[in-house]
């Protein structure tokens, strides 16, 4: 799997990291992961490929703020965990997004569940359900490439506040020590800051910790 990261600029010194990935270099299809702002900045790094879905890793404004442009643009379907669907297609709903970042919000066109499979190419993301950041918060893992793309479950040396709406300090513990089993090789992709590994994580990060617990 081929993963090509475009760094957005939420506010000042404040990136969310937004991925483009598909099965090979040369790919005219590909999907999309968090799109959080400057969709501009976003479709100039497509470069005229065809976006197959806009997949969220969570319901957090940081992670859907070109949504609704994106979506117009590319005419791509929105994927979503379930529990997280109805705040992104209603931005109403408080606390979880923040309205006028969706003016006009990008309704949840296919809403996955723990172990469902997005096809890249001739490649496979599976669902990993993550709840702990928000209740429907997940990361994609592609098994044959040892890729996670995390969302702000698992960063380098860090793991995703629980303190928001939705968040829940036990769930992410329990996600945490999902992520703990997969291949030490595993790249984690996250949605914020540099990349880390699995491995890195077990040795002196966190995932060293729940997995004792």
């Amino acid at each position: 799997m081929q993963v090509e990261r475009v760094e957005v600029q939420i506010a000042p010194g404040f990136i969310e990291n937004c991925y483009i990935i598909s099965d090979a270099p040369d790919a005219t299809g590909v999907i999309v992961v968090d799109p959080g702002a400057q969709p501009r900045k976003i479709l100039k790094a497509l470069n005229k490929r065809k976006v197959d879905y806009i997949v969220l890793t969570h319901a957090h404004y940081d992670h859907i703020g070109a949504l609704s442009a994106l979506a117009r643009k590319t005419g791509a379907g929105v994927v979503a965990h379930a529990l997280d669907a109805e705040a992104i297609s209603n931005p109403s709903i408080r606390g979880i997004t923040v309205p006028h970042i969706l003016k006009k919000p990008a309704p949840v066109t296919w809403a996955v569940e723990d172990g469902d499979i997005i096809t890249v190419g001739s490649g496979q993301l599976r669902v990993i359900h993550t709840p702990g950041h928000t209740i429907g918060s997940m990361c994609l893992y592609d098994e044959a490439g040892h890729i996670l793309i995390a969302g702000d479950t698992l960063f380098y040396g860090a793991v995703g506040r629980t303190d928001l709406p939705t968040g829940d300090a036990t769930q992410q513990c329990e996600s945490l020590c999902k992520l703990a089993a997969l291949p030490d090789e595993t790249m984690v992709h996250p949605g914020h800051e540099e990349d880390t590994s699995i491995g890195r994580e077990r040795r002196y990060g966190f995932l060293g910790f729940v997995k004792a617990v």
